[in-house]
């Protein structure tokens, strides 16, 4: 069965790019702190060190990933994992 695609926007890019945050739809919001290179710290060994996917006033966290995973994102929710790691790869080329 294919993912149903989400609508991902971005609000904000700041400090010359490391700090990404957007809303996925009406119903999410991440944030994300990127390094310049490669590390052991990124989410699989990438530039992403920082990735959380939240609810409205940031609760009910979707996932939290802080240097390693604080909260992995359950099965119902790994469409937003993904779609946001696509998000974020296009934007760090």
């Amino acid at each position: 069965m294919k993912q149903k695609e989400v609508e991902i926007k971005v609000d904000s890019i700041l400090s010359e790019g490391k700090n990404i945050s957007g809303r996925i739809g009406n119903t999410f919001a991440f944030e994300a702190i990127v390094n310049n290179t490669n590390g052991g710290y990124g989410i699989t060994n990438g530039k992403v060190i920082k990735l959380e996917i939240y609810g409205r006033f940031k609760q009910n966290y979707v996932l939290i990933y802080d240097k390693k995973w604080i909260k992995k994102p359950s099965k119902e929710n790994i469409i937003y994992y993904n779609q946001v790691m696509r998000l974020l790869k296009c934007r760090l080329k």
